[in-house]
């Protein structure tokens, strides 16, 4: 199963002690690429930068960096690829980034940024963003759809979709993709839940849903392995999400680890990515599962 994790630039030296845990953890697995985020007011480019060439030292994994479009000149733009490039690095998810605080900038949407990367830049693969329960901005799905088919036809080869727990607006986002006949490979986005209150606030900002199930399996999860909600119980939780969507036929995830090692390692396990396995594919994970689970 191609997985790709997506990594963010710490603020301080204790998120880099963070980070560096992590990044020495996915050394042991078999991970199709790492994705490094930028800052949500495109003002953390340089910190980008700097987490790649640290993933790159402690993995050497192939890498996806994000680049955000809003608030940014052309010459700011043409910075960051020529920094790519110098590092080897060959695939940018293009996303137009967060209405904060600033003007536009010379591309004000995604599609713009993706065209135009694809004519100064053309040996980089540009991945975008999808969302499979419509973009809080849309007035409909129909919209969300006419944006996703204008950045295909810009030259987007994958796309990313925001974390979604609902199966049929997954499977309506497949749909809508193969009826507008757009040919694109969908990274399938998935959060593992630590805190269900924070997850909560995040799914609001993104225009997602955390449905009423999975306040359900918490509590089964916890009344099972007599234990409170834990890194062990957020890896449990995504691992029986990923089997759902492997089932239903969604074969490329996209993990956002949010840089957290322990549950980001212990779902990598269960998923049969490694060296051994903490679960089995055909039943719900149990608290003995997960009693020997490597703790970072």
């Amino acid at each position: 199963m191609p997985i790709s994790i997506e990594l963010f630039p710490p603020r301080n030296s204790e998120g880099a002690a963070r980070l560096d845990t992590l990044l020495a953890g996915l050394s042991r697995y078999q991970i199709s690429k790492l994705s490094v985020t930028e800052g949500a007011l495109a003002s953390d480019a340089a910190g980008s930068m700097e987490t790649i060439e640290r993933a790159q030292a402690l993995t050497g994994l192939p890498i996806t960096s994000h680049l955000v479009s809003w608030g940014k000149s052309e010459q700011e733009i043409v910075w960051q690829v020529e920094k790519l490039r110098t590092l080897k690095v060959r695939s940018i998810l293009a996303l137009r980034g967060d209405k904060r605080g600033t003007e536009p900038g010379v591309f004000a949407q995604a599609d713009q940024l993706t065209a135009y990367l694809n004519k100064v830049a053309p040996e980089f693969e540009i991945g975008i963003a999808a969302y499979p329960e419509g973009h809080p901005e849309d007035r409909d799905f129909r919209q969300t759809l006419d944006i996703l088919a204008s950045k295909a036809d810009a030259g987007a080869r994958f796309a990313v979709t925001q974390f979604c727990f609902d199966l049929d607006a997954l499977e309506r986002l497949r749909q809508g993709l193969a009826d507008r006949n757009i040919a694109i490979d969908l990274h399938v986005g998935v959060l593992p839940i630590r805190e269900l209150a924070s997850a909560k606030r995040l799914a609001q900002q993104c225009g997602a849903d955390i449905p009423d199930w999975i306040a359900t399996w918490i509590a089964a999860w916890e009344e099972e392995t007599g234990q409170t909600w834990n890194d062990q119980g957020a890896a449990a939780l995504a691992l029986d999400w990923c089997q759902q969507l492997k089932t239903r036929g969604f074969d490329h995830l996209h993990l956002y680890a949010l840089n957290r090692a322990q549950p980001t390692l212990d779902l990598l396990q269960g998923l049969d990515l490694g060296k051994r396995r903490i679960a089995t594919a055909d039943r719900r994970p149990s608290r003995a599962d997960f009693a020997t689970a490597t703790t970072l």
